[in-house]
């Protein structure tokens, strides 16, 4: 099959999907999609955190309408400043369940993140999402209004306890090291091995406050 100048391979099972860049001026670009069997969309995404502290990693996970063919696949594209930069990575998995993660990097004190989830062919957009819409054969982006949450300001303890035991914090999980955690609240009597808690309260990382 021969598309736009370029030779396609499709079978009886095949669907072919093609995506225009919408302007008004006239078709400045094109793509085609060839499917070897049922085009997939995505019913459902999900985060492993609710409540996101920084410098955590998100683990979002998409469940697809079913199993993708070969020349489908399915991409997460997040920011942390409105679209204006972006990040597409690749989402692995089998069946109708595929996860990718949104780094640590990202979620600095107080930042708001936005995400959804979308399918295009297996090599996939730009990973700086600059042709993320063009090459978009169908996504889930709740509804319109993308998915989101905001990285809260800091890590506060929970209870008294060890500082690397979970159960310390609200977050039940230990501050990460070498990453920015904002402000550390102290409520709680909070034991801690010395050169551990040393790093911890004289690193730039953190500004820690005893209530």
């Amino acid at each position: 099959m021969l598309v736009f100048g370029k030779s396609l391979t499709v079978t009886i099972n095949s669907n072919v999907v093609f995506k225009t860049d919408g302007q008004n001026d006239g078709i400045d670009k094109t793509v085609a999609f060839v499917i070897q069997g049922t085009v997939q969309s995505v019913s459902s995404v999900t985060r492993d955190i609710t409540t996101v502290y920084p410098g955590q990693n998100v683990t979002v996970t998409a469940n697809l309408s079913g199993s993708l063919s070969t020349g489908q696949g399915v991409y997460l594209r997040y920011t942390s400043n409105g679209y204006t930069n972006s990040t597409v990575v690749a989402m692995t998995g089998s069946g109708t369940s595929y996860t990718a993660s949104i780094p640590a990097s990202v979620n600095k004190p107080g930042a708001a993140v936005s995400y959804y989830v979308f399918t295009s062919g297996n090599s996939g957009p730009a990973l700086d999402g600059s042709d993320a819409d063009l090459y978009t054969i169908n996504l889930n982006n709740n509804g319109g209004s993308n998915y989101s949450y905001t990285v809260a300001s800091g890590w506060t303890t929970y209870t008294a306890g060890s500082w690397g035991t979970p159960s310390t914090w609200t977050a039940n999980a230990i501050p990460p090291t070498n990453t920015n955690l904002g402000t550390v609240t102290i409520n709680h009597a909070v034991t801690q091995n010395t050169d551990r808690k040393s790093t911890r309260l004289n690193s730039s990382h953190a500004n820690i406050s005893y209530a």
